[in-house]
């Protein structure tokens, strides 16, 4: 299994590369909305973030069933959203959580 988190703390400017900017092909997402505060706790025990790190989404995958789960934020404006939703993405396509561009 691997986790990433989209997060406000110099991570919104970082779009995912084009090599891994794509649909995920082949796998089953579900996406999973909740409050931004509630995102927070979720993020935080999905993947190891600072408590004073605003995120603004994050993912769970299992790769050899080809199936993840993005949790989102559904209080942010939709522009957000879809920025953090492609960003998780790419990291289902294989995009490290170092952020390499």
């Amino acid at each position: 299994m691997s986790a990433c988190a989209f997060a406000l703390c110099g991570v919104l400017s970082i779009a995912p590369p084009a090599f891994y900017d794509h649909p995920a092909i082949g796998w089953k997402i579900d996406v999973v909305e909740m409050p931004l505060a509630e995102l927070q706790k979720t993020c935080l025990g999905v993947r190891s973030i600072s408590k004073n790190e605003m995120v603004l989404g994050c993912e769970a995958d299992f790769a050899p069933h080809r199936y993840a789960k993005v949790f989102l934020p559904n209080d942010v404006d939709p522009i957000t959203r879809w920025s953090a939703l492609r960003h998780e993405i790419a990291h289902i396509n294989g995009w490290p959580a170092e952020h390499p561009q």
